[in-house]
């Protein structure tokens, strides 16, 4: 998955591809979509908000070339970031039996993070001319992922008639939305370890 001068190429972006309408989102609380009592719009919201926050963090990159700095060598890419969590969304619904594989090499690309217990696992996605996907595409992959999830939120049973728990295939809709506000948390600190004039 490298091609040679593919790094020099992205570096040279000035291209921004990726941008929200509204920059200012206010995050719900926890308990707004708490299990015990939640419906399924409730729910529905929730989703959308983490959603809405995490797009909010990436529209501050200056543009598409920052996409692929890694701002702590420990780390990925920041485009890894942008598309982990909608990419873990469909992997742990089809684990749970509730969802088709949508595109299974973008899943399996954006699926595993850093193992800082198996540092050579590492070094192909750490190379700058590993062949990421462009933004558009992993923007295009994003709302593929999000129009699942939201299908899946609106055609669940009534969560106030049938809790979610954690014996429900449900349960990881409730992991992929906490794994995603996890994820808003250190991709920010990422992102302010980059150049001041990466961001706007």
């Amino acid at each position: 998955r490298k091609k040679k001068g593919l790094g020099a190429e992205r570096r040279a972006l000035r291209t921004k591809t990726f941008s929200v309408e509204d920059p200012v989102v206010r995050s719900l609380p926890a308990s707004y979509g708490h299990l015990s009592r939640a419906s399924r719009e409730e729910i529905l919201e929730y989703f959308r908000n983490t959603w809405a926050l995490n797009d909010t963090l990436f529209s501050a990159l200056r543009d598409d070339s920052v996409f692929y700095m890694i701002p702590d060598k420990l780390r990925r890419p920041l485009i890894f970031y942008f598309a982990h969590p909608a990419a873990l969304y469909i992997n742990k619904m089809h684990v749970a039996g509730l969802v088709d594989h949508i595109n299974i090499d973008y899943e399996k690309v954006f699926e595993t993070g850093v193992d800082e217990m198996s540092w050579d696992d590492m070094d192909d996605m750490q190379d700058e001319d590993y062949a990421w996907p462009s933004i558009a595409e992993t923007q295009a992959f994003r709302l593929q992922c999000k129009a699942v999830v939201e299908e899946v939120i609106r055609t669940m049973p009534d969560p106030r008639e049938t809790p979610i728990t954690q014996e429900s295939p449900y349960w990881s809709l409730v992991m992929g939305f906490e794994h995603e506000r996890i994820h808003i948390e250190t991709s920010s600190v990422l992102i302010r370890q980059l150049p001041v004039d990466a961001v706007v």
